[in-house]
């Protein structure tokens, strides 16, 4: 039992441990993690669903709608005569703007929005709009474009917190890279440059065909740079600036006085992404230390983003619009006669203007999220940059926690050592219930934590582990079936076998068949002379004599009482009585036993009939046993011990003999049968005729003719034929066994004291 238990442990150990590096192998792939990580947060967004978006971001959208709703004279429009610019009032000789995606709207249009902000009181304010540098066709237009550009500069300069795209142009990321592939920067204007607090770009991680789900914050190598989402959380939070430049003169005196100070006031252009730099800097390089310290609130966040990972996962808000938006017209329409009305909506807040078409799918600037559906159109570049910036804002940005590979290995590990353990319903039961309690854990973590479990990881780990555990609980238990089929075939049949391993066990069967009963002479003698143990082995080695024949032949061995054994040969439907194979394995038996020796076989009587019978279970309580059943069996042992009164080894019944032409048999005449009403006719198995040639069957005659004088007394009429059989075969060994037995009883009747004695 220990063996047993040690086994199975070790088996269990083994399985547990394969299914872990499978699963960490497997889940630890790249295309693995982005599936797992997208479907993971489809499913955790699905469950929570939208949430509130801070009140501090305002979206105000650049598209065709708007454009059609501003004018400008038609006569002025190269001139830029924005001070004639009309809000949902078409007059003749105006033009409407038109779609900026298709035609670049005057600058000084945008200098109209920025001013009304400042007025307004917007706390900072972010273009999402590509101001590159523009060359005219002739000297006007280039004049035109630097009256533009100087207007807006201007207007950016006034309100000391714009922040500017610095377009990055770059291809999808490939599957597994880090970093999108860069190409050249477009060129920004570099008056709008130096009139702007801070410019910086848009960096996501986006390939082509996958959902958006993270951002950068930083863009690392030779010439790093801070994305526009940090920047303008940075500039919005000049006090927890001045806090974290104190905190880090502290720790690196000899490099404070090259970190500007904002005085809790604007810096000048181009000090804000110097500033972000050093932040990113230091803190990357003091490392641990730079979680130690007195810093708190917007101060110890702000350290924390500058110190953590250049890439965070968004946690978004919901579908397309959730933040609140405001048409680039109806901003300007507010503007007039003056701005509190856009006071009561932009007042304190962070304003981003961008590009965002919300009635046709499929444009430019539209970008798939875990929201989007086939019929909503998607997400624009501005929308995202609002998010990020509301992520860190209400610092909500996903946290994602623990490995796929370790998550998905143990999930393996557990699910693989609970349905080895346990039955294999119930072990699914346990793994399908620590799945769900898992899923809960990581619902409630991704609401009220914003933390990201992988859930697809265990979900594979642990259906990897419940099929490896199947699979071994179902060769374990084959390997058994076939160990318990093995033991039970030594008692029963093949076919028996695997009926009693069926749900509705063994049923009666009437059939029609024919037995073989054996019985041995002498063995009540042999039994009192010798040793248990020793008997043992004498009956078993005899006993395989006498069942090898009848399993070759196709019989089984039905009982074993004492020394006499009960094959049968059943037989069903219209097919023929497997007589003949019966009656070679009564030849082949008598050829063993007298090849075999006095060491092992005994003298063997043999009976043979055939009839009806029913295979069934006999027995009661605790004990069974699958045996034939019927007057015919019982027939056939009468027929058995009938040897005995005529000195016979095989008899049959005549139905066996009428039914075998090819064998010889001697019909011994009609005897009463004990315990039966009419007398039967027996018959005599001489041998198969074409093994029986004519000196064996003058043999048998004289052996016959022989036995009878014996019997008589006549020992010299015995003693003549003896000296005719020698002279028949006398090298043929069952010959000579015969011969053996003739003078041996032919001693005895010339010792007629040691016959008495016997």
């Amino acid at each position: 039992m220990a063996a047993r238990n040690s086994s199975r442990i070790a088996l269990t150990l083994a399985a547990a441990v394969l299914v872990a590096g499978v699963s960490w192998v497997g889940t630890g792939r790249d295309g693995v993690q982005r599936l797992d990580r997208r479907v993971t947060l489809s499913w955790l967004y699905a469950a929570r669903g939208e949430r509130a978006v801070p009140d501090s971001v305002v979206v105000i959208e650049m598209n065709s709608a708007s454009g059609a709703r501003l004018a400008l004279p038609s006569e002025a429009r190269s001139r830029s005569r924005c001070d004639q610019l009309l809000v949902d009032d078409m007059r003749p000789g105006f033009l409407s703007l038109g779609s900026p995606e298709d035609e670049t709207w005057p600058r000084c249009v945008h200098a109209q929005l920025v001013d009304a902000l400042r007025k307004a009181g917007a706390r900072t304010v972010v273009f999402d709009v590509a101001f590159a540098a523009r060359r005219g066709r002739d000297k006007q237009q280039q004049e035109d474009f630097e009256r533009e550009d100087a207007t807006l500069a201007g207007a950016i300069r006034r309100a000391g917190n714009v922040l500017l795209a610095d377009r990055v142009a770059y291809v999808p990321c490939k599957p597994g890279t880090k970093v999108c592939e860069e190409h050249g920067p477009k060129p920004l204007s570099p008056i709008l440059r130096d009139s702007a607090a801070a410019t910086g770009p848009m960096l996501l991680e986006h390939s082509s065909g996958e959902l958006i789900d993270s951002f950068m914050l930083f863009r690392e190598g030779a010439e790093p740079m801070i994305a526009l989402p940090m920047l303008a959380w940075h500039l919005g939070r000049l006090d927890a600036h001045d806090q974290l430049a104190a905190w880090l003169a502290t720790l690196s005196p000899t490099d404070a006085v090259l970190l500007p100070r904002s005085g809790v006031g604007l810096f000048e252009p181009g000090e804000l992404v110097g500033a972000g730099l050093y932040f990113r800097a230091v803190l990357r390089e003091l490392g641990t230390r730079a979680k130690n310290g007195s810093l708190s609130g917007a101060a110890a966040r702000m350290r924390d983003l500058y110190a953590g990972p250049g890439k965070l996962l968004f946690n978004e808000y919901g579908p397309a619009r959730v933040v609140r938006s405001l048409a680039y017209a109806d901003a300007l329409k507010l503007t007039r006669p003056d701005t509190a009305r856009l006071a009561a909506i932009v007042a304190g807040k962070t304003v981003f203007i961008g590009y965002a078409e919300r009635h046709e799918k499929g444009v430019l600037e539209q970008f798939p999220t875990h929201f989007s559906s086939a019929t909503e159109v998607d997400p624009s570049g501005v929308d995202l940059l609002a998010t990020a910036y509301a992520n860190l804002a209400d610092a909500s940005t996903l946290r994602p926690r623990g490995s796929s590979p370790g998550i998905a290995a143990t999930a393996g590990f557990i699910a693989t050592v609970v349905c080895l353990v346990l039955p294999a319903f119930w072990g699914l039961g346990v793994v399908v219930a620590a799945l769900l309690a898992y899923g809960a854990v990581a619902v409630w973590g991704f609401t009220g934590a914003f933390r990201v479990i992988p859930l697809i990881a265990p979900m594979a780990g642990a259906a990897l582990g419940f099929t490896v555990a199947i699979t071994v609980q179902y060769f374990v238990a084959a390997r058994q079936r076939r160990r318990v089929f093995d033991r039970l075939c030594q008692f029963v049949p093949p076919d028996v076998a695997k009926r009693l391993a069926q749900p509705s066990g063994i049923v009666p069967e009437s059939v029609q068949g024919v037995c073989l009963v054996t019985d041995a002479t002498g063995y009540t003698s042999l039994a009192e002379r010798t040793e248990s143990g020793h008997l043992a082995q004498h009956l078993n080695r005899y006993f395989e004599i006498l069942f090898r024949p009848v399993i070759d032949n196709g019989g089984f061995v039905s009982d074993v009482i004492g020394d006499s054994m009960l094959a049968v040969w059943p037989h069903r439907g219209d097919s023929a009585a497997p007589i003949e194979q019966v009656l070679r394995a009564c030849l082949a038996m008598l050829e063993e036993l007298d090849y075999a020796g006095t060491e092992v076989a005994l003298s063997t009587r043999i009976g043979v009939a055939a009839g009806p019978m029913t295979l069934t279970l006999v027995g009661a309580l605790t004990h069974f046993e699958y045996r034939a059943v019927g007057d015919m069996v019982n027939a056939t042992n009468r027929v058995q011990a009938l040897n005995k009164v005529l000195r016979t080894r095989v008899l049959v019944r005549e139905e066996v003999a009428r039914a075998a032409p090819d064998f010889i048999f001697r019909d011994l005449g009609v005897f009463p049968l004990t315990g039966k009403a009419a007398p039967e006719r027996i018959f005599e198995l001489v041998g198969h005729a074409g093994n029986v040639d004519e000196n064996r069957l003058r043999f048998v005659a004289s052996f016959e003719s022989a036995r009878r004088l014996i019997e008589l007394g006549d020992t010299e009429g015995a003693r003549r034929y003896l000296d005719s059989l020698a002279k028949t075969d006398p090298t043929d060994g069952p010959t000579q066994y015969y011969l053996d037995i003739l003078s041996a009883r032919v001693e005895s009747l010339r010792r007629p004291r040691r016959v008495a004695n016997r």
